[in-house]
């Protein structure tokens, strides 16, 4: 289901979406939010995918907002409304993935394609990889990302990296605990489907009951999140999943989650 601004291929049961903007650095526009939303859809409906890797073709990962077409917008006010409300049907889509979706950054993370990179639930950076929260730069609020970042690296660091608008680099994204690895640039993917191998190994049911479950953190009290997590281990306790790890764990032996 690709569509003319992302493309897409699997490696086994991994999904690859990539952003096809190279010109444009891979900036957003309203209709490349609707490829991406769609082929996200797919995959995380798709029974034969088991994780999602989202990485930007060429130069940059993504580079935030296409300027250019929000300058040349007949209402500007009006495109930047429609772009915001793309961008966030995109990031709401990649928390509903019920699997894991891995951000594969090269290059630059700027403005909204740094929120894209930190709505995802794990991320892997080259070491040439340059990350901004740069709306303020041009003159704009954020329109994406503020609580992805302020969950991420909390609010006294937030307010310095969306106030100051300034890059920073991807070992200092690793020291912030925006990334979870650095690799060597061209190690990239290489060390992201060495990640995505370890995760499509992991039960997929109860991963994405997991999943549901770190989405719900922040909005839930204490006792609806223990309330939550007792009825998702009830419900695990019945499955195929449940039966097959203690089964490997009694006989010794790692367990196949893949065929549960």
């Amino acid at each position: 289901m690709d569509g003319n601004f992302v493309s897409t291929a699997d490696d086994g049961t991994v999904r690859w979406i990539w952003l096809e903007r190279d010109e444009r650095l891979n900036a957003m526009t309203v209709d490349l939010c609707k490829d991406l939303y769609d082929v996200l859809f797919e995959a995380g409906r798709d029974p034969n995918v088991r994780a999602v890797v989202i990485s930007g073709r060429g130069r940059s990962f993504c580079s935030g907002g296409d300027l250019k077409a929000m300058i040349g917008a007949e209402d500007p006010e009006a495109y930047l409304h429609q772009l915001a409300k793309s961008i966030h049907s995109v990031v709401t889509e990649i928390r509903r993935v019920p699997k894991p979706v891995i951000a594969a950054v090269n290059g630059h993370a700027a403005g909204a394609g740094c929120s894209l990179a930190l709505s995802c639930d794990m991320k892997v950076a080259a070491r040439g990889a340059r990350f901004n929260m740069g709306f303020l730069n041009v003159g704009l609020a954020p329109g994406c990302g503020t609580w992805f970042l302020a969950h991420h690296v909390g609010i006294g660091i937030a307010t310095d990296l969306v106030f100051t608008g300034r890059t920073f680099t991807a070992d200092e994204a690793l020291d912030l605990g925006i990334v979870n690895l650095v690799t060597e640039n061209n190690d990239l993917e290489g060390a992201v489907m060495d990640m995505s191998q370890t995760l499509v190994k992991r039960p997929a049911k109860a991963m994405a009951r997991a999943k549901d479950l770190l989405n719900r953190v922040y909005e839930s009290s204490l006792q609806a999140q223990l309330d939550q997590e007792s009825r998702y281990l009830s419900v695990s306790a019945r499955s195929e999943e449940f039966r097959e790890g203690i089964s490997a764990f009694v006989e010794k032996r790692k367990p196949d989650f893949a065929s549960k």
